[in-house]
């Protein structure tokens, strides 16, 4: 087994412990997707989220539907469409180090009968788990592609921060700046009385505002003052991700451990969690469990991943400690 732990923000609003749907629930919904959408027309009918929530419910099944659509979706074994209505993906493979995701919306006994049995099935996708793809007739797509993660943060963020447009510092009155740098004090979002230290040119900062919707924004700073600030996108992936490549830029990189065994890992990561592609590979992978109490969630993965998450977290900024057991 291998276990990693990993260090990074913490989040204390969540209330209830949240788990991904396990695999047999995921196939099922793959099973009830593909039958309803494929009817014997010329091309697949949508299928709504409430007529799978229904067949569900026949099979004395307690998961909610839209939970496990949504995560299928996220792995891309279903596309969703207006309205919560739903059609099965392709299936195709997505090379990866040392093995390979299946992404589809056929079961994987079907999965067995097309690729053989080499499946793994840790969690909301199917892993081929050697490192080429069996038949070349079934399309591939780059992992990249599939991932929809940038290929270096530092390289996202320097174009972020240099096309935003920057204004002169004003309503500074309740903004929160995020602490990037070494402390000792283990807060991260702290009040307009902080200190910068004089050798960082910039700051991430967060206002709530009246109506409760939160704005982030960009400082530029110098010699520890303000200079200017422009406003992010709203958009929670952007601000998440902007931590982690600060984080980085001042040497306080966000880490984990990995204890090796044989053949899974755990690893465990404080909130905000991460972006939503580096959690969409996590997801892929393996089984997640969300516990707000200590703002962790743990997932288990294959030992075979362990390359592909590695590289994958270290472009995101997250630097890796290894303990053997």
């Amino acid at each position: 087994m291998v276990q990693a732990h990993f260090s990074n923000m913490r989040n204390s609003s969540a209330e209830t412990e949240s788990r991904d749907p396990v695999p047999t629930t995921l196939d099922l919904l793959r099973a009830l997707v593909y039958a309803f959408t494929n009817t014997g027309g010329a091309s697949p009918t949508p299928v709504s989220t409430i007529q799978i929530g229904h067949e569900m419910r026949r099979r004395n099944q307690s998961q909610d539907a839209a939970v496990g659509l949504k995560l299928l979706q996220q792995v891309r074994d279903v596309q969703r469409f207006p309205r919560g209505f739903w059609l099965p993906a392709p299936t195709h493979f997505v090379p990866c180090q040392c093995f390979s995701l299946v992404v589809s919306c056929l079961p994987t006994e079907n999965l067995v009968e097309m690729v053989g049995s080499h499946l793994l099935a840790h969690g909301a996708s199917r892993v081929y788990v050697k490192s080429d793809p069996p038949d070349d007739l079934i399309p591939k797509i780059s992992y990249s592609e599939w991932l929809k993660a940038p290929e270096s943060t530092d390289v996202w963020m320097k174009h972020l921060i240099d096309s935003a447009t920057y204004l002169a510092p004003h309503g500074l009155e309740g903004m929160e700046f995020y602490r990037h740098w070494k402390s000792l004090n283990p807060r991260r979002w702290v009040p307009g009385d902080l200190k910068i230290p004089k050798n960082n040119n910039i700051l991430l900062a967060r206002h709530r505002g009246m109506t409760g919707q939160t704005n982030h924004y960009v400082f530029r700073t110098r010699n520890g003052e303000l200079l200017s600030m422009a406003e992010l996108p709203h958009d929670p992936d952007t601000v998440i991700r902007l931590q982690f490549a600060l984080r980085e830029m001042s040497a306080d990189n966000a880490t984990y451990n990995v204890e090796h065994s044989d053949n899974t890992s755990l690893l465990r990561i404080t909130t905000p969690v991460l972006p939503t592609a580096e959690r969409r590979l996590l997801s892929a992978l393996g089984n997640l469990l969300a516990d707000p109490g200590s703002g962790r969630f743990d997932v288990f993965l294959p030992a075979i991943s362990l390359n592909q998450v590695a590289a994958t977290l270290a472009a995101l900024g997250i630097r890796q400690r290894v303990t053997i057991v």
